[in-house]
């Protein structure tokens, strides 16, 4: 889970605040973003016979 205090220097950037509710939106989809790329690059160390999931299985889900 992303730190509320990061969420909100991110969007101290843009010279706002956020919500309570915003925060936890955000964080919610960022949970699930990270779910389901996780679940995508298991598939591809499992199918490169590999237990353990590399930063390349990553990104290479990171740039669709």
């Amino acid at each position: 889970m992303t730190s509320i205090k990061k969420i909100r220097e991110i969007a101290k950037k843009d010279d706002k605040k956020l919500s309570k509710k915003a925060i936890k939106k955000i964080n919610s989809m960022l949970e699930e973003k990270a779910e389901d790329i996780i679940r995508k690059a298991a598939r591809k160390a499992d199918f490169s016979g590999r237990k353990t999931i590399k930063q390349e299985d990553i990104s290479y889900f990171l740039s669709d």
